[in-house]
């Protein structure tokens, strides 16, 4: 590996903040000539799952992270301070499995014990959630950073020596350059702490957006999320400089301090994780541990016993059938599904008494008749079983059972009781900005006028805020339109610019998910609306991460 490595980067999955897709952040430091880049999002590993495929699709190693938001030690909020202004980013990147583990957990922890959408975590959840982790000071709101600005160096070093004995031989202090009032100076302040502390520095760029024409969309972000106009006085940066500059730009910006820009290869080097994505992660069952059975054995034993009850004379024809089915199932690794789904449909039948249906192509299983999950006999109505499952399909088996719905939480509760709270949460959905959503947001970020907002928005039908220019040259409502006059069209610019972007999150209506003990090892966690957990992950995600 040569040249540099961008180990802090966000995306649109820093909510409001990051301005380039998850997607988009890989194949463009491919084109950049990087060999590597870093995804570390705020207090978030949403959009680690299509950071995946998109790295490996450029040629790219990921590296995983996220950017830790920590109350100050010894602070409280409080009147006269700003919001945030108790609160220190640090970055932390995964070397490895228990790394990634350990920073999925610290994610979950900020989020689930603190007001929902305000994460924070303890510096002594980080010392404690240590191991596997690079450990980096942060940005300009790091705490080493902090203090370095404010001229209190001599607490800055005192600082990087007690972290570097809490955390380990896995602390850097972040140095940066984005070429403001004070910039140099505050980098040339960190490279002393570095070296007075005995603690290596590796430089980063806090990467926003993909080029500096993207600082507009991410100041459009900005402006959205703190419902404050767009203006010179209201900015959040003060330069254009938090883009992904290539390698040799970057080697530049330090060029009298090499090694801090050598340490991003060292730390890329070293990091040996890549999310699995593919692999099924069933959770345990009730009766698999109690009989010591394996899943395919637990799972034969039942259909036969299922096929004794529903049919009076096991003829060849379905025992072929059966075994058929087994076999398929055994193959493409199954069995746990097959008995978590009837378990379920079992125990809200016969001891809740809640009516519930199967329907679509499960239907045609044998193996789910037998079972009780459905109530039709494939064998008798020749139903086709290659329609539900086979080995050309590479997903899992879709099985979808209607219950009451306004019994549906009851069924909720019975399944995190049974499971566990470590096995079980609901997926995310994701808002993004489409045409009427981004008109209003971005309108107030303008100054219109809130009934211009109003009218203009509500002109367009639900459409992808791209699609905007396209709605005007074809609806004959819209067609002789003034639309395109004036303000609006630097509106509609700027709605296009964040066309598809992740707005926030919600809580999915039937999204249960249930998987390992690992869980939450594997994808972190946070408090929905309604007070459920929610994971970071959508359906999409889910079914990847297994």
């Amino acid at each position: 590996m040569s040249g540099f490595v961008q180990l802090h980067c966000h995306s649109t999955w820093s909510l409001l903040d990051g301005a380039i897709t998850a997607e988009e952040l890989p194949a463009l430091a491919a084109r950049r000539g990087y060999e590597a880049v870093a995804l570390t999002d705020h207090d978030s590993l949403l959009g680690a799952v299509r950071f995946t495929r998109a790295a490996r699709a450029a040629g790219v190693k990921p590296l995983y992270g996220a950017e830790l938001t920590l109350i100050q030690e010894g602070t409280t909020a409080g009147a006269g301070r700003r919001p945030g202004d108790h609160l220190d980013h640090v970055t932390l990147l995964a070397r490895d499995a228990t790394g990634y583990g350990n920073l999925c957990r610290l994610i979950s922890k900020a989020h689930l014990t603190n007001e929902r959408g305000k994460p924070r975590a303890a510096y002594a959840d980080l010392v404690e959630r240590s191991e596997g982790l690079f450990v980096l000071s942060g940005c300009e709101r790091g705490p080493i950073a902090r203090r370095a600005a404010a001229g209190r160096v001599t607490e800055a070093i005192d600082l990087a020596r007690r972290w570097r004995s809490d955390l380990g031989d896995g602390f850097r202090i972040e140095v940066f350059d984005h070429r403001g009032y004070g910039h140099r100076a505050l980098r040339d302040r960190l490279l002393g702490v570095s070296k007075d502390a005995g603690v290596p520095a590796v430089a980063t760029n806090d990467v926003h957006y993909g080029s500096p024409r993207g600082a507009a969309a991410h100041e459009v972000l900005h402006a959205v999320k703190h419902i404050v106009p767009l203006s010179r006085t209201k900015a959040l940066r003060a330069t254009s400089e938090y883009f992904l500059k290539d390698p040799d730009e970057m080697r530049d910006l330090f060029f009298d301090a090499s090694e801090a820009a050598d340490e991003t290869i060292r730390i890329a080097e070293a990091c040996d994780f890549e999310l699995d994505l593919g692999n099924y992660h069933f959770p345990d069952l009730p009766g698999e541990h109690a009989t010591g059975e394996s899943p395919t054995s637990y799972l034969s034993r039942r259909c036969h016993e299922g096929a004794s009850r529903r049919y009076d004379r096991i003829t060849v024809e379905v025992s072929d059938r059966l075994d058929h089915e087994l076999q398929m199932i055994f193959t493409l690794g199954f069995a746990s599904f097959f008995l978590l789904v009837a378990d379920i449909v079992d125990h809200v039948r016969t001891t809740m008494g809640i009516r519930c249906a199967c329907r679509g192509s499960a239907a045609g299983s044998l193996v789910c008749f037998v079972l009780g999950i459905s109530d039709v006999d494939p064998v008798r109505y020749d139903l086709l079983f290659e329609r539900f499952m086979n080995t050309r399909r590479e997903e899992m088996p879709d099985i979808d059972i209607d219950v009451e719905s306004h019994r549906r939480e009851e069924v909720l509760d019975y399944i995190e009781q049974t499971y566990g709270a470590e096995q079980t949460a609901i997926c995310c959905m994701v808002d993004t900005f489409r045409a009427r959503m981004a008109i209003r947001e971005v309108g107030k970020s303008l100054g219109i006028a809130p009934d211009e907002i109003d009218l203009v928005a509500k002109a367009f039908p639900r459409i992808r805020a791209r699609d905007i220019p396209r709605a005007i040259a074809s609806l004959p409502e819209l067609r002789h339109s003034n639309l395109r006059a004036g303000q609006l069209e630097q509106l509609f610019e700027l709605c296009y610019a964040i066309d598809g972007w992740p707005r926030h999150l919600a809580l999915h209506p039937s999204g249960v998910i249930l998987s390992s003990r690992d869980l939450a090892d594997r994808v972190p966690m946070q408090e929905s609306f309604r007070g459920f957990t929610m994971l970071q992950a959508d359906k999409d995600d889910v079914e990847a991460l297994g």
